[in-house]
């Protein structure tokens, strides 16, 4: 319960949060996202999905994407981001 508080009262500091959705990968990455929902739903946090296809199109700038998982994010687990790091400065820059 230690890393589940911290963790929801990390993510409550955040303002119109998206859940970054639709990702491709393995059952094991499905199941970080299933366990991401749950956490956020359990934690009564406030958040809508944001399918991957959907970020390069989204009108809405402020907020915060949160990622499920971070092994996208290393190329030695043989995948990288589905969204190019400009484009995710670009969303958070504004």
């Amino acid at each position: 319960m230690l890393y589940r508080d911290a963790l929801l009262s990390f993510i409550r500091k955040e303002s119109d949060l998206y859940l970054l959705t639709d990702m491709p990968g393995n059952i094991g990455d499905h199941l970080i996202c299933a366990g991401t929902t749950e956490l956020l739903v359990s934690g009564n946090i406030q958040f809508k999905d944001m399918p991957v296809g959907d970020v390069a199109n989204a009108t809405r700038k402020r907020g915060t994407l949160l990622i499920p998982g971070s092994g996208a994010f290393d190329r030695r687990w043989h995948e990288c981001c589905p969204i190019p790091y400009s484009l995710l400065r670009i969303i958070s820059e504004g």
